[in-house]
């Protein structure tokens, strides 16, 4: 998935054309697992954020019980490395 493909995917989804918010979230949050190769989701607040990203597909997720408390670890889909690319490509990075 590219940008533009996201693009059309949140636009079709929220009924908005306007998908900076949407965007920007999803960029700061495959950019933060992309940097940790793995992320590890204890948080219900972030919980939100990252099964959104499970929806589109763009992270694939495992869930573990640590202590009791059930975590979820998220890595890369491929769909979603190909958008890291874009991101960087596009230097959308760079404008957020």
């Amino acid at each position: 998935m590219n940008v533009d493909q996201l693009d059309q995917v949140i636009k079709g989804i929220t009924s908005s054309t306007d998908t900076k918010k949407y965007l920007r979230t999803i960029s700061h949050w495959i950019k933060r697992i992309k940097e940790s190769g793995e992320y590890t989701v204890y948080d219900e607040k972030e919980k939100s954020n990252i099964m959104r990203l499970i929806e589109l597909k763009l992270v694939d997720a495992k869930e573990k019980t640590n202590s009791n408390t059930l975590v979820i670890i998220v890595t890369l889909s491929e769909s979603g490395q190909e958008l890291y690319k874009d991101f960087f490509r596009t230097g959308y990075f760079l404008k957020a």
